[in-house]
């Protein structure tokens, strides 16, 4: 599903003619977020005390409305 998520915003991001800047910061962001599952499956050490990162930004609305409709 991942693929196709990246597939659907690189066809927005040309479409709309995104900077670089922000195609590379979306990028990032979505490597963390598939590496953070793979590490859990090849980390044996307890997690308990691992600290998650603390976001300060507020998400797009659009991004908050298809969070919210997934996690319904």
């Amino acid at each position: 599903m991942l693929k196709e998520q990246l597939y659907c915003m690189g066809r927005i991001f040309t479409r709309h003619g995104v900077p670089d800047d922000v195609i590379w910061e979306m990028v990032k962001g979505f490597a963390l977020i598939y590496q953070r599952p793979v590490r859990q499956t090849e980390n044996t050490e307890d997690t308990a005390n691992h600290k998650p990162h603390v976001h300060r930004m507020e998400p797009h609305p659009g991004l908050t409305y298809l969070l919210e409709k997934i996690g319904r």
